[in-house]
């Protein structure tokens, strides 16, 4: 019998989103300004692994740093 394989499924990065603000020249409290309802600490805690952004702040970050969904996860199970 051959196990089956898990889907794939999109896992959000920390290290992703801390490459994309440094590329854009950003500050953890200027991502959180631009996005508008978070803070500089919230940023923290995404960039280290400590929290995940649910949808809506996912969507403000792609906005806040003019970058792709994929830019900030890595596909797993592939």
């Amino acid at each position: 019998m051959i196990a089956a394989t898990p889907p794939a499924r999109p896992v959000f990065r920390g290290h992703r989103l801390r490459a994309a603000r440094i590329g854009r020249g950003l500050t953890q409290r200027q991502v959180a300004e631009r996005i508008g309802t978070i803070g500089r600490v919230t940023v923290t805690h995404w960039e280290t692994g400590r929290r995940t952004p649910d949808a809506q702040d996912v969507g403000a970050l792609v906005n806040a740093l003019n970058c792709e969904f994929d830019d900030l996860y890595e596909v797993m199970g592939t």
